[in-house]
């Protein structure tokens, strides 16, 4: 049950990276979509997953859940300060 969990989770994160990549892709100059991609992707996997969109790789970028909820729950605490 918990690694189904996990699977879903990690989808779903992975659907939100292809959204900031195509985003990215649109509008290289979103400060929106550069502040996301450095802190909760990192720009290497958000990079890694343009050139998949685009045709010039075989795999798009990783998903790592525990920088992602790390990152998440830093700028949730930031925000309430």
């Amino acid at each position: 049950m918990q690694s189904t969990l996990f699977q879903r989770i990690r989808r779903g994160i992975k659907k939100g990276l292809t959204n900031l990549a195509n985003i990215y892709l649109d509008e290289i100059e979103n400060e929106i979509s550069i502040e996301y991609a450095n802190s909760l992707y990192g720009y290497k996997n958000v990079r890694s997953e343009m050139r998949y969109l685009t045709g010039d790789r075989l795999t798009g970028g990783k998903v790592s859940l525990k920088k992602f909820f790390d990152v998440l729950l830093q700028e949730c605490n930031e925000s309430i300060f």
